[in-house]
Formats: structure tokens, sequence, C-alpha cells
């Protein structure tokens, strides 16, 4: 029995996961390694360990946004 969950079709965050992959063979461990779709269209690889435990919710663009949204209001607070 495999202790593989299969994470396909699932969303964490902005990303929904395609498809198992390959590990890079550039990467060491044996973390189970996805491809998942971010909501601006961006596709990566992801491991599988970042997506469950929450630390990849974006290909970085919801950091990009929040930051954009930070600089509005503080724009809006100085009545610029």
């Amino acid at each position: 029995m495999s202790r593989l969950n299969d994470l396909t079709g699932q969303r964490f965050g902005r990303w929904t996961v395609l498809e198992r992959r390959p590990k890079p063979p550039y990467m060491t461990g044996t973390d189970a390694w996805w491809l998942a779709r971010c909501e601006c269209g961006k596709e990566r690889l992801v491991r599988g360990t970042l997506l469950v435990h929450g630390r990849s919710q974006s290909c970085g663009c919801l950091r990009s946004d929040r930051i954009r949204e930070s600089f509005q209001k503080k724009r809006l607070e100085r009545g610029a």
C-alpha cells in the first residue's frame, strides 16, 4: 500500500494540482513532486509537502498582489 496521497485535482491556496511528476534530477530527498497550475495561469513543479503544509500558496503572484494592495491602501490613507 502506498503512503502517497493523490493530490491531483486538489486546491492549495491558488494552486490546482494537475498531476504527479518525477523528481527533478537536480533535487535531493524523497519528496513527491506535482505539476500545479496557479490561478494566474503559470504552471510549476511543486513539492507535495509544501502544498500540504501551506508553505506554497501560489507561483509568487499572491505576494505581488498583497504588496500592490498594501501600497494602494497607503495611498488612500494619504489621500493621494
